[in-house]
């Protein structure tokens, strides 16, 4: 069996379909073929430049759907874990209200219900380098806040010690001192009790 002209791909079979129209239209005559029998033929080719079309617009359309979630999931999941880390920390807080809420594990609660990270900041060659020891957990999540500042936000998962991390200062030469606590991580869950507070000066 000779191979078929018919591409397999879909950009192929767009481009295919696209200069079938155009030049059936200028060869239909050649071909013994009514304006009726050409203008079904370009018909035929719509269909097909149509369907590719869409599933093209759909895939964008789904792309763009993905990213959103993934920048929710880290922007606005970063700021309400923030958040939640500050819930933690206020008199009122109860495990009670945690398991209420669905922001601590039920499992890990049952584990590492007293575990308290321990996490040391020091300023090292241009970064900030924390260290800190798992005890059977996965690792840590640490927040910061500048000194005076009553919001904490999260810096981000760390699985490694240490960990060096590193940032723009607002104005540059100028130091920023900074707060850092962090709670242990089980399972994407945190657990047990946060750290206490540490400082460091970052320049």
């Amino acid at each position: 069996m000779s191979k078929s002209f018919f591409p397999t791909s879909d950009p192929a079979i767009l481009i295919w379909a696209m200069n079938y129209k155009e030049k059936i239209g200028i060869h239909g005559a050649a071909l013994g073929m009514t304006p009726v029998e050409v203008a079904s033929e370009q018909a035929l080719c719509d269909q097909i430049i149509d369907s590719i079309t869409l599933i093209d617009s759909r895939k964008k359309q789904l792309k763009s759907a993905l990213d959103g979630r993934d920048s929710a999931i880290e922007v606005q999941g970063g700021e309400l874990r923030g958040n939640i880390a500050n819930h933690k920390t206020v008199s009122g807080y109860t495990s009670n209200i945690g398991e209420d809420l669905g922001v601590i594990s039920q499992s890990a609660a049952a584990d590492f219900e007293n575990f308290k990270s321990k996490i040391t900041v020091t300023h090292f060659g241009g970064v900030i380098r924390v260290k800190f020891v798992k005890k059977g957990t996965d690792g840590i999540n640490l927040y910061r806040r500048k000194k005076g500042s009553m919001d904490w936000s999260l810096v981000g998962r760390m699985t490694k010690s240490p960990f060096n991390y590193s940032y723009s200062l607002a104005v540059s030469g100028q130091p920023e001192h900074w707060e850092f606590f962090a709670f242990g991580v089980v399972n994407d869950e945190e657990v047990g009790l946060a750290s206490d507070i540490v400082e460091v000066i970052y320049s």
